[in-house]
């Protein structure tokens, strides 16, 4: 992730802020965002690899893919689904990756304070 940051300069998003509301509450709703962020960064890189010119950075965000194509298969088999929907993992573009995770809400200006409302966490 360094290598990627110092890659991009100050191209590079900030470090953003979270807060998943009640995600991490209830077993079902933690596994279905877990399946939905581990396909969506599976995507999400696979969009951005052709962009890559860099043998070595290429290699990393390589590496990177394949990592969440495992995870994204290993959460999907806790989550009693299909551990590979599709015989390919399609790519989808930035801004369609950008647009699935605002939608979420999940990323906010600041993080959530135990003084906003208590944390929760998955059984």
């Amino acid at each position: 992730m360094k290598a990627l940051r110092q890659a991009l300069g100050a191209a590079a998003v900030a470090r953003p802020a979270f807060d998943f509301q009640d995600t991490t509450s209830d077993d079902e709703a933690f596994l279905r965002t877990a399946v939905a962020f581990e396909d969506l960064a599976t995507a999400a890189y696979k969009g951005q690899l052709g962009n890559l010119r860099s043998r070595e950075y290429l290699a990393a965000a390589l590496s990177i893919h394949s990592v969440e194509a495992r995870h994204a298969a290993w959460i999907r088999y806790l989550a009693g689904r299909v551990p590979a929907a599709d015989p390919v993992d399609e790519p989808i573009s930035r801004p369609e990756a950008e647009r699935i995770v605002a939608s979420t809400g999940f990323i906010v200006s600041r993080p959530a304070t135990t003084s906003d409302r208590a944390p929760s966490f998955t059984g």
